[in-house]
């Protein structure tokens, strides 16, 4: 199964139909693969959709994908947004290199805030606020300032 057919059947999980509900139609996300394949991830008509290639138009946010750390969420069982977010989060900070998903951020934070990524934090719950804090985002403007950080390295 390629990364992109892995990406087609994660989006109809239950985990992520939930976490994806706050985000607004139009919401662009670029995955990108270690194979140097890639695939666009969509918000259009209340519908999460996951196409070939790179998208036509510039993505909000942009995640660069080793096919080990893609497994490796595929592979837990939980329908709870928080401890997938959570193990989300821990691909993004891992130390190995082969494991880490790496983030840019490509829209600015009024867009953000309006395509609802922040409600998709938000519904992380204790687990995700619990594990933002323990890495030193605890408020808004911490967040904020990691939002610029992660934008300036785009």
């Amino acid at each position: 199964m390629t990364p992109t057919e892995k990406m087609r059947d994660f989006v109809k999980r239950e985990v992520a139909v939930a976490a994806a509900k706050s985000l607004a139609n139009g919401a662009l996300v670029c995955v990108t693969f270690d194979d140097g394949s890639a695939c666009a991830v969509v918000k259009d008509n209340g519908i999460v959709s996951v196409q070939d290639g790179k998208p036509a138009a510039a993505p909000d946010v942009s995640f660069a994908v080793p096919e080990a750390a893609l497994d490796r969420l595929l592979a837990l069982e939980t329908n709870e947004v928080g401890r997938f977010g959570v193990e989300l989060l821990k691909q993004v900070a891992h130390k190995d290199a082969s494991l880490r998903i790496l983030p840019r951020i490509h829209a600015g934070l009024f867009t953000l805030f309006r395509r609802g990524y922040f409600g998709v934090l938000l519904k992380g719950g204790p687990a995700v606020a619990s594990f933002l804090a323990a890495k030193g985002l605890s408020s808004l403007a911490d967040l904020k300032a990691a939002v610029e950080r992660i934008r300036g390295r785009s």
